[in-house]
């Protein structure tokens, strides 16, 4: 009997000993996670960091500054020894933004409109914002962008993309004036320059928000271009080049988007806390029922997927998002029940952020189809869709102000539109 009893024990204590045991990252996985962290200094992240500080402060300086404490912060809070914080930089102190109609999302029903038409409002936006747009200038300049926080520090800030995205506006109010009062050449050189520096932030964003913003205002920008040569009677002699292959690119911010979900998983690793199962429940039953690598490399094939979806030619992808079924997840009830759950929630539609790619990449094409027109034809059946290599997809939006394609995802930005007109 006491055999019997002792065999017992043995097998319950090697059960348990195993259930606890994780697996080894995959190498692809481990790879992209690698991916996510740098040792590189970044000037552009320091700098964007700070660059509301106070019109008599240098935005690297500060930037620099709340950088240092958010590292104090994630090192503290990685170590175990405390909540994350930081210290931020006093909000009475910010450089003031702008705000108002003329701030209104491009792609909102009458906002190019207003903008157009709004013109007396300039000269006062443009003097007393001057400082908010020579640093989105001494922004766009940089080339060495890499986010330095902690991915798995999801608490950590965000760079300040709303100075970004109203420094944009402020400089398209400078571009419309210009072609007014100095002329045409000059103000779709001056878009043509705000594209390119755009452009080559979005090759360097390595998260969703910062591929975003700047997909969002390269939209925009080529939007007013072909307005303003529209209004004035303007032919641009070369086409606006495809977005890159490294524009493109979605696999840094997967690195890091991935990145971030395995620093909560580790975090959780044997952490009863996180369970709010209090201090007496045992760190070892805890990794009975959850394992962090086990459930990364589950997750490996959704982010590896979207990675490669970005690189897709422009029919493949289409195809890719309708035909492709979601990622089968690996699933394991018995040693990993808890990093089953958490990975189907954490299983988010990626696709739609790659889509909008395609669709700048498309408003570009249209751009290029219709620049060297005298006027623009009743009939657009002869623009071939890149999405589907086929014609007849194309058509006028708000009454003949907007020429747009279909595409395979809902278009909720006016992305796959070129506006053509006020």
């Amino acid at each position: 009997m006491k055999e019997a009893l002792s065999g017992i024990v043995v097998f319950i204590v090697l059960a348990v000993m195993l259930l606890q045991a994780d697996d080894e990252l995959r190498p692809e996985a481990r790879q992209l996670l690698d991916m996510a962290s740098t040792s590189e200094p970044s000037d552009a992240y320091l700098y964007l960091m700070g660059i509301f500080a106070a019109a008599d402060e240098e935005p690297m300086a500060v930037g620099a500054r709340i950088y240092a404490s958010v590292r104090q912060g994630e090192q503290a809070f990685l170590n175990r020894e405390a909540e994350f914080s930081y210290e931020d930089y006093p909000a009475d102190k910010k450089l003031p933004m702008p705000d108002g109609d003329l701030l209104c999302g491009a792609w909102e029903a009458g906002c190019l409109g207003r903008l157009f038409s709004a013109k007396d409002q300039y000269a006062e936006m443009l003097q007393t914002h001057a400082t908010v747009l020579a640093r989105y200038k001494t922004f766009l300049a940089l080339e060495d962008y890499r986010t330095l926080s902690s991915p798995a520090v999801v608490s950590a800030p965000l760079p300040s993309y709303r100075y970004i995205t109203v420094a944009n506006r402020i400089a398209i109010m400078q571009a419309i004036s210009t072609a007014e009062r100095s002329g045409i050449d000059r103000a779709v050189g001056d878009l043509l320059s705000n594209t390119t520096g755009l452009r080559s932030h979005l090759r360097q964003a390595d998260t969703l928000v910062g591929k975003s913003v700047f997909l969002l205002a390269v939209s925009e920008n080529i939007d007013v271009l072909f307005v303003l040569m529209r209004r004035y009677g303007y032919q641009l002699d070369a086409e606006l080049p495809l977005l890159s292959t490294a524009e493109r690119s979605f696999e840094l911010p997967m690195a890091i988007e991935l990145a971030a979900i395995y620093g909560v998983y580790t975090n959780m690793d044997g952490h009863p806390e996180f369970w709010n199962a209090g201090d007496n429940f045992p760190g070892w039953a805890t990794r009975i029922f959850f394992k962090p690598n086990m459930s990364i490399n589950a997750l490996y094939p959704v982010y590896a997927r979207i990675a490669k979806y970005s690189l897709l030619p422009p029919v493949a992808f289409a195809s890719a998002v309708t035909e492709d079924g979601p990622v089968d997840i690996e699933q394991s009830r018995l040693r990993n029940w808890v990093g089953t759950v958490l990975n189907q929630l954490a299983n988010s539609d990626y696709e739609k952020h790659v889509a909008k790619v395609f669709d700048v990449n498309t408003k570009i094409f249209l751009f290029n189809e219709l620049r060297s027109l005298d006027s623009l034809p009743a009939n657009l059946a002869f623009i071939v869709n890149p999405y589907y290599d086929s014609p007849n997809t194309a058509f006028y939006s708000e009454n003949g102000r907007g020429v747009c394609l279909t595409g395979p995802l809902r278009d909720t930005r006016n992305l796959r539109c070129l506006r053509v007109k006020i």
